[in-house]
């Protein structure tokens, strides 16, 4: 962010306001069962890869969340699997529509990197899980 200056971006392109309401945005998912999928899968198949906040309009203001997971289960012999969540979240909590169909696995690497190469569009914010699930958006750098 530029000193003195709300209205400057960082270099995930968001400003102030946006990181504040992403956050918020996120904070309608505790205890809900994205939390519940969050923990089952990191417990599965280890923390995400990837997890991302992108602004996709601003009125009314609506996030699209990412979260990448890649599994490994050699054991089984069916090599490496991607799994993602991505659901469209506004303040007011997570869209009904991107959530019927938020949950998607692939066994192929390009169909993951294609998810989450437009999660890193700007603009965008990281974030990552803390305890019981609940997210937390992070600058990028």
């Amino acid at each position: 962010m530029l000193a003195g200056c709300g209205a400057g971006t960082d270099r995930g392109g968001f400003t102030s306001s946006e990181r504040a309401a992403a956050q918020t945005a996120l904070d309608t998912l505790k205890n809900t069962s994205v939390t519940t999928i969050v923990l089952h899968t990191s417990a599965v198949s280890g923390l995400p890869s990837v997890c991302s906040v992108r602004l996709l309009r601003t009125q009314p203001i609506t996030f699209r969340l990412l979260m990448g997971w890649r599994g490994k289960r050699p054991a089984l012999g069916v090599g490496i699997d991607f799994s993602w969540l991505s659901m469209e979240v506004g303040e007011g909590g997570p869209s009904e529509n991107s959530w019927r169909h938020s949950f998607h696995t692939a066994r192929d690497a390009r169909t993951y990197a294609a998810a989450v190469r437009d999660s890193r569009t700007k603009p965008y914010q990281n974030c990552e899980i803390l305890s019981l699930g609940a997210l937390k958006v992070l600058p990028v750098r």
